[in-house]
């Protein structure tokens, strides 16, 4: 009886000790997918820079471009104010499609 008590430990503690390695497999998995994890979040925090300075960068030039609109239109409306008499200017004017 003894042996096959002692069989059934020696199984049990071998079976134990597999157990741990193979625990220890699995924590080193976690910990390799733990570094690919972090190096993906600091690509994303990268890129959210990137896009949050792009995103300033097209709202910049909207502003820009409604700022030249404006200056324009209040440009061709002086122009039309002060040369609408002129005929020149409304037969040009007229001549554009």
């Amino acid at each position: 009886m003894e042996d096959g008590f002692t069989l059934k430990m020696e199984e049990w503690k071998m079976k134990k000790d597999w157990n741990a390695l193979e625990m220890e497999e699995v924590e080193a998995k976690n910990e390799k997918l733990r570094l690919k994890i972090e190096k993906m979040e600091a690509k994303n925090v990268t890129f959210r820079g990137r896009t949050k300075i792009i995103k300033e960068k097209i709202e910049l030039a909207n502003l820009k471009v409604k700022w030249l609109t404006v200056i324009v239109v209040i440009l061709v409306g002086i122009g039309m104010i002060y040369f609408g008499g002129k005929g020149w200017l409304k037969k040009k004017m007229l001549a554009l499609p």
